[in-house]
């Protein structure tokens, strides 16, 4: 009894730090929960996550609950970029994103501070489709051109690398990785030499037919979103839903330099743009399977909405054509 009021007065004199732990780990064990929900009970098992970790605070406390965490799941510290937290959720490299907001620990200590201790995200609207990027596979192709020296006009010498070469896809931790030959080339997949190269012989039949099958062997397998230039028109034309996304070419040039400065990539913003004007026209004239929208294709245009808004017009899209019949999911995009 002696020791059992000890243990009360303890708790009494810390209990700041008691509310929070609380809170905290009834907030992850929601989250957890919510995330396993979503099996069958008879097949439930003990399941390790993989959650990224932003700890603004940098606290002795923060590094208590990362140390607590890591025990039991795969937990990966991210730096506090909110663009980078949202591929993260949406191309489902990890089952969450926790974030410890800065002064953290101070607040905890000092009042219990248990209003919004901790922030949770779970990927949105996770519908367990498998996501399809057509254009990593054609600029793979583009890739093994460039590696053997083959001019983007001489069709005869791309047709006869078209019948030796093989573009696989693999999904690790939910994410699209692209192979050429067995090797794992989807990091060298992004520069502007491979881009045009890929627009340049995206024309050409053998390289269309190759793919095409791929694709259209993907998507009879799988539940897809597939992303490219002709899905909703030529590879997957009876898709229960299908949107022609796009953006003005400046909107569209401003992402890409984004995207390449950010990798240390020096980039001028004036040529981006004349490239994506320069490869729309080619993919928008050629003969074989031409960059247009379907005529029961919904458009919708990016250039003044933000990452979250298009999930959220997206996710109205998807959940409307979930109604109908399971047919994949097509995007085209420009």
């Amino acid at each position: 009894m002696t020791v059992f009021s000890g243990c009360l007065k303890i708790i009494k004199s810390k209990i700041g730090i008691t509310i929070m732990y609380f809170v905290i780990f009834t907030g992850i064990s929601i989250a957890m929960q919510l995330n396993n929900s979503k099996q069958s009970v008879t097949d439930f098992q003990s399941k390790r996550m993989d959650i990224a970790f932003v700890d603004c605070d940098k606290s002795e406390i923060s590094g208590y609950i990362y140390d607590y965490l890591n025990t039991n799941h795969n937990v990966r510290k991210m730096k506090n970029d909110k663009s980078l937290m949202q591929e993260t959720l949406y191309y489902s490299q990890e089952d969450m994103v926790i974030k410890i907001p800065k002064g953290f620990g101070d607040k905890a200590l000092k009042n219990g501070g248990t209003e919004r201790f901790i922030q949770i995200t779970q990927e949105p609207g996770s519908y367990g489709y498998i996501y399809v990027d057509t254009g990593a596979m054609y600029r793979a192709m583009a890739l093994y051109f460039l590696r053997q020296g083959i001019d983007s006009h001489d069709e005869a010498a791309i047709g006869r690398a078209c019948e030796t070469v093989s573009i696989s896809l693999e999904y690790e931790n939910g994410v699209q990785q692209v192979y050429l030959n067995g090797e794992n080339v989807s990091s060298e997949l992004r520069t502007e030499a491979v881009g045009n190269m890929a627009s340049n012989t995206s024309v050409y039949a053998p390289v269309r037919k190759k793919l095409v099958e791929l694709q259209r062997e993907l998507a009879g397998r799988r539940d897809v979103v597939m992303d490219g230039r002709d899905i909703g028109t030529a590879v997957l034309p009876d898709a229960t839903l299908k949107v022609y996304l796009t953006a003005s070419s400046r909107v569209r040039a401003g992402r890409r330099y984004k995207e390449l400065t950010e990798r240390g990539e020096s980039c001028s913003l004036e040529a981006i743009e004349q490239d994506i004007i320069e490869r729309d026209y080619r993919d928008m004239h050629r003969e074989l399977s031409p960059l247009k929208q379907a005529e029961d294709a919904i458009l919708l245009d990016t250039s003044a909405l933000d990452f979250e808004e298009v999930m959220r017009e997206m996710e109205k899209l998807v959940e409307a054509a979930k109604k109908k019949q399971k047919n994949p999911i097509a995007v085209g995009n420009f």
